[in-house]
């Protein structure tokens, strides 16, 4: 993730931002932390280790909780 990519879903509709945080990954970038201190829409952050251990372990409860938190954040018209 980057300025120019986060530039570019500014313009797009969305309902929710979803970031898999990934500890190879800064996010702490002063461009970045201030465009997500001002987004308009949902942010979501999840963490890409437990997204893995719950993989591997078959663990398919953790889809259905995330599909949940976003299709909250999105709010109950967005359900499909």
């Amino acid at each position: 993730m980057n300025k120019q990519f986060l530039d570019g879903l500014a313009l797009t509709p969305h309902d929710v931002l979803l970031i898999d945080h990934n500890e190879n990954h800064d996010l702490s970038t002063p461009d970045i932390t201030a465009m997500l201190a001002h987004w308009t829409q949902p942010v979501l952050y999840n963490d890409t280790m437990a997204t893995e251990v719950s993989l591997q372990q078959g663990n398919p409860e953790f889809g259905r909780a995330l599909a949940g938190q976003l299709l909250a954040l999105a709010g109950p018209e967005q359900a499909f």
